[in-house]
């Protein structure tokens, strides 16, 4: 998805490498509309986090969930050998829960390691963007 060429995103790993905790207030809350205006001018700018740690816990609460899931249908299918009902709802909503489950887990295994492949931005670009957003005019771009 990012590359080094001229109109791709670029993703950073940490809000560190642009110390957007540096930017004034007033610039935060105004600045979205410059700063998209920027970025779709100059896309070398568009840089993004990839939000590592977040997505890392978000696959580590489905895979959990799953792993739950998985245990309880085990039980279930213990108790259904002990049972004279050939087909139990519980069974088979819960197959469906399992389903619409690895959905959402896979989805975001396959974002997570596509964001991996992610270029680092320049350096250079990283730098400007920094200094762009801390300026109290941000740029001093007009509209």
């Amino acid at each position: 998805m990012a590359s080094q060429a001229s109109g791709s995103l670029h993703f950073i790993a940490e809000t560190g490498d642009l110390h957007l905790e540096d930017a004034p207030s007033k610039a935060v809350s105004d600045g979205y509309e410059k700063l998209a205006r920027l970025m779709s001018l100059s896309p070398g700018t568009a840089i993004f986090r990839r939000f590592q740690a977040l997505n890392t816990t978000n696959l580590l609460r489905l895979q959990a969930e799953l792993q739950d899931m998985e245990h309880e249908l085990a039980e279930i299918r213990s108790d259904d050998s002990h049972s004279k009902d050939t087909i139990r709802s519980s069974y088979y909503n819960l197959l469906i829960d399992i389903g619409k489950k690895l959905q959402e887990y896979n989805a975001a295994l396959a974002q997570a390691h596509e964001l991996g492949k992610t270029a680092k931005p320049n350096p250079r670009e990283v730098g400007f963007l920094r200094d762009w957003l801390v300026r109290p005019t941000m740029g001093a771009m007009t509209f």
